[in-house]
């Protein structure tokens, strides 16, 4: 049973909302809004690009128990993230001028 929160059809509506015709429209708003801050920022801090988790469990919450990027205790499972986007990672580094090389390994990598 659900705890106390966010109803299915509310998350639903976030995922479709994230992925479906209106997913670079939502991507946008949020870059512009982190850009205000970027400003405030050094160079290295500064947010280049996003990836938005758009399965949410009913705390709203992309990372949890629930798809096991989250411990119990509400840790993140770092292995488990870095392997679940990896290639989404790459991509974005790409899509931004920092391709990464044949030989270049990412943590946890074989």
């Amino acid at each position: 049973p659900l705890r106390p929160g966010y109803s299915p059809a509310f998350t639903a509506e976030i995922d479709e909302l994230c992925t479906g015709p209106h997913a670079k429209a939502v991507k946008a708003f949020i870059q512009a809004e982190m850009a205000k801050m970027n400003g405030e920022l050094n160079g290295l801090e500064r947010c280049k690009d996003i990836l938005i988790e758009s399965k949410l469990d009913e705390r709203a919450w992309g990372f949890h128990e629930g798809n096991d990027t989250l411990t119990p205790t509400n840790k993140l499972k770092r292995p488990v993230l870095l392997a679940k986007y990896i290639a989404q990672l790459k991509a974005l580094y790409a899509a931004n001028g920092e391709p990464t090389n044949a030989n270049e390994k990412w943590p946890g990598e074989q």
